[in-house]
């Protein structure tokens, strides 16, 4: 075993969705692992979320001040407090989980889970954003290129992710090593999920996602209204919320509509430890996502043997492979097709269940995916030229 690095975790701007996951999962998994908490790790983590629990004598964790944590502040957090705290602290590593590489000289790497820098052509997604929010993610995706200068190695989650940097950053992007996510492990708590009733001869579909544009979410009520007629009645669960900004507010105003009522379903945010009970009670997942740089929600859903409904993108298809039932995910008839054509077949239903389990087998566990994050960041510490994986 290599002599103890100080790994600087930098998971200041990790409180929601995905990126919280990929964070308690990498921190539990450090906390298991012998090999991997010999190390030393200084976690800076806002507030709020859970971070806490996952200190120990291997793992620091620092709260940022809440002050530093409005998005407004983002910039003047990263240099006038995240910076020098980096240089306080004397890392041998930083290991920023957020997409964006902060402005040091330290050894830095990167996870990258950020789509909106690598698919620029998305017109139909970056036109939902508004005017305001496109203008806000342009002036992001210049600050992501700006700073891969200080970036040694980024970490995206697929191949396809990993050809979209070299194809759109060609000149700044430093080597990349794909480490793929792993399905949910964060324990069980099946209490916690808020409760829905099933009803018998029905499909329930669980759209497993907090709300932003690019999720597509508005699709739903048309594609549910498609079903009409069909042998196979139909109820989306979703799980939003209304503080998560107008355009969710506007999706549940529309689901409480007559025509809508009922057949979608809005639970609520679901908790991390209630996602396996929740994958329970549903029969498949839908996503009809027009972005993603990895989703783990389609991993989860493959290991729980649902099947997955999702958009005919490469995202998708470099996850899923043949295992999911693709749609055009602008077309609410043609989801409706492929849902309904789905559970008209059950012999091929199991096949793509019985196929999807298998292929999330070969998905590394959290465990591995730790490793492979630490080994690099090990590599990187004693200046050895890292290695691109394919």
């Amino acid at each position: 075993m290599p002599e103890s690095v100080k790994i600087l975790v930098n998971a200041v701007n990790l409180k929601v969705a995905g990126g919280l996951a990929v964070a308690f999962n990498f921190l539990e998994a450090v906390g298991r692992n012998s090999r991997l908490s010999g190390h030393q790790y200084h976690v800076l983590a806002p507030s709020g979320v859970g971070y806490e629990r996952f200190a120990n004598h291997s793992i620091t964790v620092e709260i940022v001040p809440a002050a530093m944590e409005s998005p407004l502040r983002r910039l003047y957090l990263d240099w006038t407090w995240l910076r020098p705290r980096i240089e306080a602290l004397k890392p041998d590593v930083v290991f920023t989980m957020g997409n964006i590489a902060v402005p040091t000289d330290r050894p830095q790497a990167v996870l990258f889970m950020y789509p909106y820098a690598i698919y620029p052509e998305e017109r139909a997604a970056w036109d939902r954003l508004g005017l305001a929010r496109q203008i806000d993610y342009r002036f992001r995706n210049w600050v992501f290129r700006r700073r891969l200068r200080h970036a040694d190695l980024m970490f995206p989650q697929t191949r396809t992710a990993a050809r979209r940097l070299s194809q759109y950053y060609a000149k700044e992007v430093p080597p990349c090593t794909v480490v793929p996510a792993a399905y949910t492990e964060i324990g069980e708590d099946g209490s916690a999920v808020p409760p829905f009733e099933r009803e018998v001869g029905v499909v329930h579909l669980l759209c497993l996602t907090k709300y932003y544009a690019h999720k597509n979410l508005e699709v739903l009520p048309d594609f549910v209204l498609r079903l009409d007629p069909s042998p196979v009645p139909v109820r989306v669960i979703t799980t939003i919320e209304a503080d998560q900004g107008a355009g969710a507010r506007r999706f549940l105003d529309r689901i409480r509509q007559p025509d809508v009522a009922g057949r979608i379903v809005n639970i609520g945010k679901v908790p991390i430890r209630s996602v396996p009970a929740l994958y329970d009670r549903v029969d498949g997942l839908i996503m009809p996502t027009l972005l993603e740089s990895f989703s783990s929600t389609y991993a989860d859903a493959m290991h729980f043997r649902k099947p997955v409904f999702t958009s005919d993108r490469d995202f998708a298809r470099d996850v899923c492979g043949d295992v999911a039932f693709y749609f055009e995910p602008l077309d609410p008839g043609a989801i409706a097709r492929v849902v309904s054509d789905a559970f008209s077949q059950p012999a091929e239903l199991r096949r793509r269940i019985d196929a999807g389990s298998e292929r999330v087998q070969g998905f590394p566990r959290w465990g591995e995916v730790s490793h492979r994050y630490v080994c690099a960041m090990e590599a990187l510490c004693q200046g050895e030229r890292v290695v691109r994986r394919t």
